[in-house]
């Protein structure tokens, strides 16, 4: 569960970040706008890509998430995907695979047979530095810099916490958060976007009892009505009352739906809007 959670963190990610994330896994791009991550193989079979960018008019980038040691087995999937894709979309398809697994124990080539062999564009975090990614963005917070959502540096307050580094998790998470409420030119969206991903970090890797936890929650703390409040301005308030008042699960169903697309977990929509765990599930 807490592999799929952070593979999910890295897809919402990307789909906030494109252009970044581009640039961190080495990809010059020309444009981009996502392409269907489901392609139909025939009637009874699908396959579901994680994440997959249109960079240029016959050129696709697909991007697949893993969070453990990569085995040959994991090779030939992605390597499946891959055919498929260059199938269904008749154009030419790179695809980089992001780790976060141990570097040394993954496999990082998939032979066919003894003389043929594919080799994939893996970009393992632990092999980068997050110690000197830190370096760069204090040195952007010292120089009043402002990042736009195509700077690389947005990614290095999320990714940087799966590369290695002298610090404890705790202490890597603990100094990201800091600089993350430094940085200047971050939207409310982005700024909840990472603080997401840097929560759910927190949940795989940071037991109850460690010294850092309370300062870390107080640093990436979004308060839930005021996080409901930035995404429906106006309007929320209104619409929150009116779905529980009346009872009118149209609108209920609207506004979980939409608190869902912006990352809530299923047990805090419940709560707020007074819905059930199951309908929320079926959005």
């Amino acid at each position: 569960m807490a592999e799929q959670l952070e593979d999910r963190s890295f897809k919402r990610l990307t789909d906030a970040f494109p252009v970044p994330m581009l640039k961190y896994l080495h990809f010059n791009h020309a444009l981009t706008k996502p392409y269907k991550t489901t392609i139909e193989i025939d009637d009874d079979n699908k396959q579901f890509l994680d994440y997959v960018l249109q960079i240029s008019e016959d050129i696709l980038v697909d991007i697949e998430f893993h969070s453990t040691v990569l085995t040959l087995n994991h090779l030939g999937r992605y390597g499946t995907y891959k055919i498929y894709l260059r199938i269904d979309s008749k154009k030419l398809v790179y695809q980089c695979i992001l780790c976060t697994g141990d570097p040394k124990s993954s496999k990082r080539h998939f032979s066919f047979n003894d003389d043929e062999e594919m080799k994939l564009h893996i970009v393992f975090t632990q092999e980068d530095d997050a110690d000197e990614k830190i370096k760069i963005l204090e040195d952007a917070i010292n120089n009043n810099r402002r990042l736009t959502n195509t700077d690389i540096e947005i990614i290095y307050l999320t990714v940087a916490l799966f590369m290695k580094s002298e610090l404890t998790k705790s202490e890597l998470l603990l100094k990201i958060a800091e600089l993350t409420n430094h940085v200047q030119g971050l939207t409310n969206e982005e700024l909840y976007e990472i603080k997401s991903f840097q929560k759910a970090f927190m949940k795989k890797f940071i037991p109850e009892d460690d010294k850092l936890k309370k300062e870390i929650e107080k640093m990436i703390s979004i308060e839930a009505m005021e996080a409901i409040n930035k995404y429906f301005p106006k309007e929320s308030e209104e619409l929150i009352e009116k779905g529980i008042e009346k009872g009118r699960e149209e609108e209920r169903l609207e506004i979980a739906k939409s608190m869902k697309n912006f990352g809530y977990g299923i047990q805090e929509i419940s709560q707020l809007i007074n819905i059930n765990i199951k309908e929320i599930e079926k959005l």
